[in-house]
């Protein structure tokens, strides 16, 4: 029997049924249910307008037309997001709305039966779980994101499913080459869809976990699965690379950079910086259409500007009318905010700590809910200010304590656990540590290279701070229920 006929017939029937016994039909159903209220009853809206004039994605004219040759010049993101774009536009040209929102609802279904399912890994009673659960897929964040053309909900989707596969990897026997393919390859998606999501964290997040566990991890294995899984974003780095001259995922990074360096120091030494030179007089760039083009037709007279390219795709505007962001003038736009960027960190690298710092402590209290960008609002939940419009301060009050339980007291205590050897949670360090470094690098990198959408940003790993507040909930249930028997 060869070995593709071998798969078929005995490990895919295997494998499918042992996929089949881990659905929980109730939490299936509470998904089904809150789709149904917030469709139905609160007439929750799906937001595919960003699609035309969205800073992310190219002119749709393109993608419909010349989907292949655009995403070849594509420089300001990934190209993961606009190629879904694309083929949706090429293959269900006149039901796009319907098509992208039943992908979404596929998305949200991934979420809450991988989650649920890593509950159960991680050894939480199911009573506990399917509370967990309904508190996600009730809360009004996960429909908005839900209902929302944006890369968002599909990161939450792939970070659910790392969840899961970290939570089985607790109590493997030994970290398996295939376990660490999947993690490479869920990675790799991400990292195709947000710049954020770099390789090199990958690297060190492989690293963590065959420090926790050397003595059955192989090295060989961790190197191999890291240099296959990294590989499709490594060339996306070199085509940046060799077409425009930029290494990484995303020409806007400098421009990123730019927002985080200059709210670090005040308007008098930024002027003072660039009085000495040392910063551009153009600083910031920083995604101001008009100005970038002013500052384009200025290199232009200067002779310092690339040659305009012929494809569309780079061109100032969109066939819509609307701002091209991949526009040309932000590969040298993007270069020259960091290095103006980079000047004053070193002119001023303790506001620049100070600032980071404080930027992560504060937003621990903003609610991801409280994002704002482009029509993202409770208001796209029509019935909600009919519903809550009474009560809606004092909602608000309570969403933002509990944002600093979620996201900043939660992590501290989790932590506490995992090194105190006399918690239960001491048993589940390796998943507690490897998840804490995979949450918590990626909203650091976001709060460090970026001024904005940090909320939006760490939504993407809420599954994971639900399974820090599950793990506490069921430590503290049998503790109880251990003094009741004593």
């Amino acid at each position: 029997m060869t070995p593709l006929l071998k798969f078929l017939l005995i490990r895919l029937p295997d494998r499918l049924m042992a996929f089949w016994k881990t659905i929980d039909w109730t939490v299936i159903a509470l998904y089904l249910l809150s789709y149904f209220i917030y469709t139905r009853m609160l007439d929750a809206v799906f937001i595919g307008m960003p699609v035309q004039y969205f800073l992310q994605y190219l002119d749709p004219h393109l993608l419909r037309t010349d989907l292949w040759t655009s995403l070849l010049y594509l420089h300001a993101q990934p190209p993961l997001m606009n190629m879904i774009i694309g083929l949706l536009f090429q293959y269900a040209p006149w039901h796009f709305d319907m098509a992208i929102g039943r992908l979404y609802f596929f998305a949200g279904l991934v979420t809450v039966h991988c989650t649920n399912a890593a509950f159960a890994q991680l050894g939480v009673r199911r009573w506990l779980r399917i509370t967990v659960m309904a508190w996600l897929c009730l809360f009004p964040t996960f429909t908005l994101f839900g209902r929302w053309a944006y890369t968002t909900h599909l990161e939450l989707a792939l970070c659910s499913i790392i969840l899961y596969v970290l939570a089985k990897m607790q109590h493997a026997p030994r970290v398996t080459y295939g376990s660490l393919l999947k993690l490479g390859i869920l990675f790799c998606l991400l990292g195709l869809l947000r710049p954020q999501w770099h390789p090199a964290i990958f690297m060190a997040w492989i690293a963590l976990i065959w420090l926790l566990r050397r003595s059955d991890t192989r090295m060989t294995e961790c190197i191999k699965a890291t240099v296959i899984t990294m590989s499709p974003l490594l060339l996306l780095f070199l085509k940046n690379f060799v077409l425009f001259g930029v290494l990484g995922a995303s020409s806007w990074s400098g421009m990123n950079f730019s927002g985080a360096a200059s709210n670090s120091i005040n308007t008098e030494q930024l002027r003072l910086l660039k009085d000495s030179g040392q910063v551009s007089r153009d600083f910031p760039v920083y995604f101001r259409h008009p100005k970038a083009i002013a500052v384009y037709r200025q290199w232009e007279k200067e002779g310092s500007a690339l040659p305009e390219s012929d494809h569309p795709s780079m061109k100032a505007k969109k066939s819509n009318g609307y701002d091209n962001f991949n526009f040309q003038v932000y590969i040298e736009g993007g270069k020259q905010d960091m290095a103006d960027s980079m000047a004053i960190i070193r002119n001023y690298p303790w506001n620049y700590v100070r600032h980071v710092s404080g930027k992560i402590i504060s937003l621990t209290s903003a609610p991801s809910i409280s994002y704002k960008c482009c029509g993202f609002s409770l208001r796209n939940i029509r019935k909600w200010d009919t519903l809550y419009s009474d009560i809606d301060q004092d909602i608000r009050y309570w969403v933002r304590r509990g944002s600093t339980v979620l996201y900043g007291i939660i992590p501290m205590l989790i932590c506490f656990g995992a090194f105190w050897p006399r918690s239960a949670l001491s048993q589940q360090r390796y998943f507690i540590l490897t998840g804490l470094f995979f949450v918590m690098s990626s909203y650091v990198v976001s709060c460090a290279t970026s001024n904005l959408e940090q909320e939006r940003i760490r939504w993407a790993t809420v599954t994971f701070y639900l399974a820090y507040v599950a793990m506490l909930l069921e430590m503290l249930m049998r503790k109880i229920e251990k003094k009741k028997k004593a």
